[in-house]
């Protein structure tokens, strides 16, 4: 590898073709309601097709975005899609959803397959595994320290799988694909893992302790945009194949400013040269003026210095701080700014008038006038301008020049071509024309062509210098003449329009050869008919295996919250990892495992972790077993790929239609969560469609308590701090939304569980799906062997005992 892969978001035909001229190597977009960014503009497949014509003969790569969790009755439709991009020409496509997977790799053995950050593949085993199943590239999650990028990068060239990095864009404060924050709230329609996120971490919240002590107030989880401008060549030297800017919801003019600044600084790494101060200010300031929170970039994850992760209490587009009003005259429009800020201001610039992180104006500058300290500034309505706070603050939000950048024909990217001119026969009548063409990924083309020059003519003999001049005007075709070598020899007695026509004749032929290459294998792959009817199938009847009797699992959600003696009259345990760290709960446990010598153990883990907690946790778990080894049955864990026989798949893997579940299955787990976003009848149908193929692993079924609704390596209540203990003292803190009074602290069960141990921590409520009794009876008779999942926090065992005796009511009828 050269050097990486400039990848840039296109949300609409525009940003596609300005990435492109900007410099991109390659551009991701997405197609109607199958990707992560619905509210985006998004492509017809007609414009996917244009957006192909654009890219291909000027070397840029396009990756379709289909990063979302399918419903059964979607998974047709959605292949469909990827078929017919497919046959437009796209070099990859981008999968959260493991059914569209396995649809892909049996029918379409062609394409490239890249498994969206959605899929959380976070540790250097779960990229084995993925190669295993035909992915070809792994995006790697935004939480990763470089140090894990390096070896993560190292594992997958090993195991033959790419590498992506975000490098620019927003940050979700939550792991990719394990946030249901959104799924939870209201109807349940808006989900993140369904493209249709309504950002709730942007949000205002109250957090309180346990005795309703305020702890917190504001947009408690809202993180900076990042920035990897410093990392770059780390990130070069750690061979990451790609480097990627977040933004397809962003206007066309964010693409085009990130991509030429990032184009240019990674040509200048690659080309030796150093990343100075002054080429870094100058490209983050830049890069601000596009769009940021906060008024900075994060880079927290990559240096591992979270504390900067944390954007304040304005989450909308932040600008940059210019300086303070002092003076406002209504009578003349003008008013008077003390420059504070660094920046220049100009006519058409937009300024942002905000007092208390509230934007009370904003208007581009008519006239300006002033010095380096002071700006008086024309332009907002005198109406506008008395209604302003005393104390107020000007921010330039859009500059002009750099909103206004245009391309010079120097700067748009193309493929770079020869021409080389020979002649064949006396009297130059005869002349060979050779069209050497090769893009920036390497492939190379020849277009061989003889031309006739014509048999009348009585002008002068063209000089070699005009030939070259007119056959170096291909401003409208994706080429870019780099040199033209004529036979010495050749005295071309013909008029400019022969020349003319000879160019427009190879850069023609030169595009369809392209194209041709491109689509050389499309006509003899095809969507496998039996590979689909299996996928169709809707058999209702039941497997006729016997059922076992269900059980019933106990799951402490944190023994340092409940700390009193463990009920011991349940089938099954499930304690957290964090938990098994601590000897003080080892020894409930042994009592427990004394008074109930029947009971069977699971162990849960995280769905994402650091490194350092991944060996943490393998001791503890080691440790465990060793303790209590008859009694231990199962890690619960987000992994669906690894094929250990004593593992959970828990809810957040996102199994979410039935042939994810057969595929997530066919890997032989001891058991198995399906997503907490399936409504009942959606739960039930999953069941219907596989229940003819037998379901041999136990099914977790949540009965009773909160579930997660993310999970965070931002830490909301010391903001990752450095030699930060607030969490030692806090076990956990419950939110309320400043937007919504029904969620009292005390009454709610959004809550915050910290973990000291790596500054993580997880958000928890209640599941938005109830699993009715009468859902419960149809999975009975479908034979459904059901582990009854009850999660507590601060229960009582009376408590304990009470909610296990109704739910056991239910399972016995």
């Amino acid at each position: 590898m050269n050097g990486p892969e400039l990848l840039a978001p296109a949300g609409c035909l525009e940003a596609a073709i300005s990435a492109a001229d900007a410099g991109a190597d390659a551009i991701y977009l997405g197609v109607g309601k199958y990707n992560a960014r619905i509210r985006a503009e998004n492509f017809s497949i007609e414009n996917i097709e244009r957006a192909v014509r654009y890219c291909l003969p000027r070397g840029v790569r396009v990756y379709l975005a289909m990063n979302t969790l399918l419903k059964d009755s979607e998974l047709s439709d959605a292949y469909d899609t990827v078929l017919s991009a497919y046959e437009m020409g796209i070099d990859a496509v981008i999968i959260q959803d493991i059914a569209l997977l396995k649809r892909i790799r049996s029918s379409l053995p062609g394409l490239k397959i890249h498994a969206s950050t959605q899929m959380n593949l976070f540790s250097s085993h779960s990229i084995r595994d993925a190669s295993r199943e035909g992915i070809s590239r792994v995006v790697l999650p935004r939480e990763l320290s470089i140090d894990s990028i390096r070896s993560r990068a190292l594992v997958a060239e090993k195991n033959g799988v790419e590498t992506e990095v975000f490098v620019h864009g927003a940050l979700c404060v939550s792991y990719s694909g394990l946030c249901l924050m959104s799924a939870m709230s209201g109807s349940g329609e808006r989900s993140g893992n369904r493209g249709l996120c309504a950002q709730p971490c942007r949000e205002q919240y109250d957090m309180f302790d346990g005795n309703n002590r305020k702890l917190h107030s504001g947009s408690l989880f809202s993180v900076c945009d990042l920035s990897a401008v410093s990392f770059l060549e780390d990130l070069i030297q750690a061979r990451v194949h790609s480097l990627k800017i977040e933004g397809r919801m962003r206007d066309t003019g964010y693409v085009i400013r990130n991509v030429s600044v990032y184009r240019r600084l990674i040509d200048t790494l690659l080309s030796g040269g150093k990343m100075d101060a002054l080429l870094k200010k100058e490209s983050t300031e830049k890069l601000l003026l596009s769009y940021n929170r906060g008024g900075r970039f994060t880079d927290g994850y990559l240096s591992g210095d979270r504390s900067s992760l944390f954007s304040g209490n304005y989450t909308g587009k932040y600008g940059v701080y210019v300086g303070r009003i002092v003076k406002t005259d209504s009578r003349t429009g003008e008013m008077e700014i003390i420059l504070l800020g660094r920046t220049v201001l100009k006519p058409k610039d937009v300024l942002s008038i905000r007092y208390n992180n509230k934007e009370e104006a904003s208007f581009p500058i008519g006239k300006i006038t002033g010095n380096d300290k002071i700006a008086l500034v024309k332009g907002l309505h005198p109406d506008t301008m008395v209604k302003l706070s005393s104390g107020a603050e000007a921010y330039l939000s859009k500059s002009n020049d750099v909103f206004n950048r245009n391309h010079t024909p120097e700067t748009i990217r193309k493929t770079s071509v020869r021409f080389l001119l020979e002649n064949l026969s006396p009297g130059n009548r005869m002349i060979r024309v050779v069209l050497v063409a090769e893009n920036l990924l390497g492939d190379k083309y020849i277009i061989d062509k003889n031309f006739s020059t014509p048999k009348v003519y009585e002008g002068q003999p063209l000089s070699h210098e005009r030939v070259t001049e007119q056959l170096s005007k291909t401003s409208d075709t994706p080429f870019r003449v780099k040199s033209v070598e004529i036979d010495k020899n050749i005295q071309l007695r013909a008029p400019i329009s022969f020349i003319n026509s000879i160019r427009r004749t190879m850069t023609n032929e030169l595009e369809v050869e392209i194209r041709k290459k491109r689509f050389s294998e499309l006509h003899s792959i095809k969507a496998d008919p039996v590979c689909s009817a299996r996928y169709d199938s809707d058999n209702v009847n039941g497997s006729s295996k016997e059922s076992k009797q269900s059980q019933i699992a106990l799951e402490y959600i944190s023994m340092d919250v409940n700390d009193g003696p463990l009920y011991d009259g349940s089938n099954r345990y499930i304690f957290s990892v964090y938990d098994l760290s601590k000897e003080n709960h080892l020894l409930r446990i042994d009592e427990l495992a004394k008074r109930n010598p029947e009971a069977k153990f699971h162990v849960r883990f995280p769905s994402a972790f650091s490194d350092t907690s991944s060996a943490a946790f393998e001791y503890s778990l080691c440790r465990f077993q060793n303790r209590f080894g008859k009694f231990f049955l199962s890690v619960i864990s987000g992994e669906r790929f690894n094929e250990s026989k004593n593992r959970v798949i828990s809810h957040q893997a996102n199994i979410y239609n039935s042939e994810s579940l057969s595929e997530a299955l066919s890997h032989g787990p001891a058991g198995f969560f399906l997503s907490e976003e399936l409504s009942d009848e959606e739960y039930i149908e999953v069941f219907r469609k596989i229940s003819s193929q037998g379901v041999f692993s136990e099914h977790f079924i949540f009965r009773y308590g909160p579930i997660e609704y993310m999970r965070s390596a931002f830490c909301p209540l010391g903001r990752n701090r450095e030699g930060c203990t607030t969490c030692s003292r806090h076990k956990i803190a419950w939110i309320r939304s400043k937007a919504s009074d029904r969620l009292h602290p005390d009454k709610s069960q959004r809550f915050l569980l910290f973990h000291p141990e790596d500054c993580t921590v997880d958000l928890f409520g209640s599941a938005l799906h109830k699993r009715s009794a009468g859902r419960i009876d149809l999975l009975k008779d479908m034979r459904i062997d059901m582990i009854h999942t009850v999660r507590v926090l601060s229960e009582s065992p009376e408590q304990i005992h009470q909610i296990l005796t109704g739910i056991r009511s239910n399972i016995d009828d």
